[in-house]
């Protein structure tokens, strides 16, 4: 029997936190999970953690790492008050762009379901070009990896403020790039944490966080 790690839902539940924050700090592992205390903050724990380089943390990470490189580069932190203001000051930018495989994989789970608006989506993925200049957050086809029919695109913005029009202009302009996009019946989605704000053209879907973790719980 293969145990994979806890899901987003699973692991909220089993700290008393935000869902998706307490998945994207410990990966769902258990081993990482049973040493945070429910109701501590999520960034309260990596910081504690900083001063024990022998924490879960660290050391489960660097055990799977070990399991597959016999001598994996490593850094050793010994400045745990830097390490604890590197991680203040990008949290918001890398949990931006962390959430992003959790997303498309909650969109997969309920396309499984044939509950998203284009019932015959199979897989999502994302697109960009060699200079990652436009970047596609979300794209849901037909089939992968050579897709047959492009059924949307889409934008994920998992920050403090609401997905707005000079948003959704960026989504337009970059989405025309992508192959097999079709202007004619290629439609939109948007994955929002704090909402959108009045749209001209609202995109067909507009999920928020408990869209999100409803693919878990819908699918359980």
């Amino acid at each position: 029997m293969t145990l994979g790690p806890l899901n987003p839902v699973e692991a909220g539940l089993t700290l008393g936190l935000d869902a998706a924050d307490a998945h994207l700090i410990t990966g769902g592992l258990p081993g990482i999970i049973r040493t945070w205390v429910p109701g501590t903050p999520p960034l309260d724990f990596p910081e504690a953690e900083c001063a024990d380089p022998a924490s879960p943390v660290f050391s489960v990470p660097e055990s799977t790492l070990l399991a597959e490189f016999a001598t994996p580069d490593q850094a050793r932190r010994g400045r745990p008050e830097t390490a604890v203001a590197l991680l203040h000051k990008r949290w918001s930018t890398w949990r931006g762009r962390a959430v992003e495989p959790l997303i498309r994989e909650a969109l997969e789970l309920t396309a499984s379901a044939q509950a998203l608006p284009w019932p015959d989506t199979t897989s999502i993925g994302g697109w960009w070009n060699r200079q990652f200049n436009p970047e596609v957050d979300l794209v849901g086809a037909d089939r992968a990896p050579v897709a047959g029919r492009i059924h949307f695109t889409g934008s994920i913005k998992w920050l403090n403020t609401p997905f707005d029009h000079h948003d959704l202009h960026a989504l337009h302009t970059a989405c025309v790039h992508v192959p097999g996009f079709d202007p004619e019946s290629t439609e939109h989605a948007v994955v929002s944490l704090s909402g959108t704000t009045d749209l001209p053209r609202p995109p067909r879907l507009v999920w928020g966080p408990t869209d999100v973790l409803n693919a878990w719980t819908a699918t359980a």
